[in-house]
């Protein structure tokens, strides 16, 4: 046992000693990345793994502290993914080149939204030389070309330390890797060409879906479409193509253009989806939370417009984890409920979700998902558009079979129309035919009956006639008779008298009646021929007086005149005119009131007020008077034919004038009959 005791101590010591170096290897800074000749052509030469980072919480170091604290600065195991952070990160890596190798090499840093990336290059004598890059300097001015930030570095075949500087208000993140100059010239062209292809189809198919808007106006096609051009522009900006392209010498505004498009690209994406999937009619709540959602995003392009878009990022980019972690459970939720009819629009948004989960989580500072982010998101972006084209496509032909298939079922509707109507209006036609046989019928017994109707009426005309001119005779000699009566000795007894007065009375009214019956016929022929000539209604009214105050009722007649009034009328209609309205005035008026007769002229005619002290016409009664045969209530127990206010009103309106009840009332009432004056152009009467 004893022999044995040295030789264990021996393997003790060295067991022990290679722990202290096993722990010492630990503890010392990354060593240094040599440089194969054949590294950086095909690929780059990635610094993950050789890289150290030190945290500047205040910002206030700058590369000499940094170097005089090299003693703190922590191994990276692979790419450095802080999340977001406000911290600036210090990160320390050697660098060397093989003997073989060439000199010019190029470090590529990213991502492209870090706002300062500035590198500490060493110099003789133990300075270094400051590199400044970063989105929020002019890409013009950048010392290689690129849209990520590129140094060109002159390497030694001795290990140099060199210094990276990043600070960023996005998520910080540092990818770096090395490349030779061809490698790097090929690369960057790989990447236009490869994001010029993507634009171009992006471009082209939301064209087509413009196209196809137009054509279908189904909106889904018009969200698809804001959502491709969303995305396009999200790739430009986020890629670093806008600082390239659009605003070289404007960085902020590629800057500014980052939160913009990718809250827009956010909005469009939910808006599409809860149009897609039916959200509104299948998950009300869930389609509530996508407009939420969707304003919020709209208060995240708002914020960056206004320059503080590192005040929303952080949840921002929590609500876009949450919405690809929803990406995946909803298009599962709605294939469970048996909504396969949007199968491949659910894949394709899963796929999608897949894909942009690592990179949200690096995103959020897990640096493990480095590795299959970029790689992974670019595939899942690809395909989730080829989904999505093919689902549209789908989509439209099942439209288009649809709307043929309404097309079909509107024409087959039209001919089945068509022959109703056709049957319908056969019918019609018939029944039209057969009301039309029934009318002529009609029309023929209407036109024999008007005939016998017209020879009754001259019958009945030609009989009043015979009986008027043979009553004007014993009337005639009626009158005569009184008149000779009243001249006999005795004739001034009272009771004889008033015997003669009741006898002319009673043949005054029997005259008066033919001559307004006469009248009327003259009127209602229908070709009624007047015979105007130049009348003095002075004297016309006169000589009426003179014939009216042989009886006890003329002498209530009171004539106000101004003169001689001429007019030019038929003096025989127009004295049945004034007489009608006279006698009407007389009737209907106290025994002991007196009816005033004013004769006037005003405004080019001549004007006849018939005033009596009556008791006057009752309100319901106005509006009728004129009407043929209309008599009043309160006259029934007088003497009349309801003939005399009409025919005074039309031989008045006859000769261009009219009649008017100009008032009434309890105190009487007032007729007034008017005539042009002769002084006027001559009118014709013929009618």
């Amino acid at each position: 046992m004893t022999s044995h005791r040295p030789g264990s101590d021996a393997w003790r010591r060295l067991w022990r000693l290679a722990l202290l170096l096993l722990a010492g290897l630990a503890w010392l800074p990354a060593m240094a990345l040599v440089l194969p000749a054949d590294g950086g052509l095909t690929a780059p030469v990635s610094l993950h793994g050789h890289m150290a980072v030190l945290v500047d919480p205040e910002g206030r170091l700058d590369v000499a502290d940094a170097a005089a604290r090299d003693g703190e600065f922590q191994p990276v195991p692979g790419a450095l993914a802080r999340g977001f952070t406000r911290d600036v990160l210090w990160v320390r890596f050697e660098l060397a080149r093989d003997p073989a190798a060439t000199r010019l090499w190029f470090l590529e840093v990213g991502p492209t939204f870090l706002d300062e990336v500035t590198l500490f290059e060493p110099q003789a004598g133990g300075t270094f030389r400051a590199i400044e890059l970063g989105d929020r300097r002019p890409y013009a001015g950048r010392p290689v070309p690129d849209v990520r930030f590129v140094f060109p570095l002159q390497l030694d075949e001795r290990p140099a330390v060199y210094y990276l500087r990043v600070r960023s208000t996005s998520a910080l993140l540092v990818q770096a890797g090395l490349w030779q100059e061809p490698g790097l010239l090929a690369a960057r062209s790989a990447t236009d060409l490869g994001m010029g292809l993507t634009l171009g189809a992006i471009g082209i198919m939301s064209i087509f879906n413009v196209i196809f808007w137009l054509w279908f106006r189904e909106r889904e096609q018009i969200y698809y479409a804001v959502y491709l051009a969303t995305m396009g522009a999200h790739l430009v900006f986020l890629g670093g193509h806008a600082a390239r392209w659009l605003f070289p010498w404007q960085p902020w505004l590629a800057d500014h253009g980052v939160g913009v498009v990718i809250g827009l690209n956010c909005m469009a994406a939910l808006l599409f989806a809860n149009h897609t999937f039916e959200l509104r009619r299948l998950m009300p709540r869930v389609s509530r939370l996508f407009i939420v959602m969707a304003c919020f995003f709209a208060g995240v392009v708002a914020v960056a417009l206004m320059g503080r878009y590192d005040l929303v990022v952080a949840p921002m980019n929590m609500v876009a984890l949450s919405l690809s972690l929803f990406g995946i459970v909803l298009p599962a939720i709605l294939m469970m409920q048996g909504h396969r009819h949007n199968f491949v629009y659910l894949l394709a948004f899963v796929v999608f979700s897949l894909a942009n989960l690592p990179a949200s989580l690096r995103l959020q500072g897990v640096a493990g998902m480095d590795v299959l982010a970029d790689p992974l998101m670019r595939v899942g972006v690809v395909l989730h558009l080829v989904l999505l084209n093919i689902a549209l496509v789908y989509r439209v032909r099942r439209a288009d079979l649809a709307a043929r298939r309404q097309r079909q079922e509107a024409l087959a509707a039209s001919l089945e129309a068509e022959r109703v109507l056709e049957s319908r209006v056969a019918q019609r036609t018939l029944s039209l035919q057969t009301e039309v046989e029934r009318r002529t019928v009609l029309e023929q017994q209407l036109r024999a009956a008007l005939d016998t109707e017209k020879q009754a009426l001259a019958q009945q005309r030609r009989f009043v006639a015979m009986v008027s001119h043979e009553f004007r005779t014993p009337l005639a000699v009626i009158h005569a008779a009184t008149q000779s009566l009243g001249l006999m000795p005795g004739a001034d007894e009272p009771r004889i008298r008033e015997r003669v007065d009741k006898i002319g009375r009673a043949a005054g009214r029997l005259s008066a009646m033919i001559d307004n019956y006469l009248t009327e016929d003259r009127l209602s022929m229908e070709q009624l021929r007047l015979q105007p000539r130049l009348t003095d209604l002075n004297a016309l009214v006169g000589e009426m007086l003179s014939v009216s105050l042989r009886d006890e009722q003329g002498s209530r007649l009171r004539l106000e005149s101004d003169g001689a009034v001429h007019v030019l009328c038929d003096p025989g209609l127009t004295a049945v005119a004034i007489s009608n309205l006279v006698q009407n005035a007389l009737k209907y008026a106290p025994a002991e009131t007196p009816v005033v007769l004013r004769l006037t002229t005003h405004a080019g005619r001549a004007v006849i007020d018939v005033a009596d002290q009556g008791g006057g016409i009752a309100p319901e009664d106005v509006q009728r008077i004129f009407a043929k045969y209309f008599r009043a209530e309160a006259a029934g127990r007088m003497p009349g034919t309801g003939l005399g206010l009409y025919l005074a009103r039309a031989i008045a309106l006859a000769q261009h004038g009219d009649v008017q009840l100009v008032r009434t009332g309890p105190r009487g009432s007032l007729f007034r009959l008017t005539l042009p004056l002769s002084d006027r152009k001559v009118p014709d009467f013929d009618t």
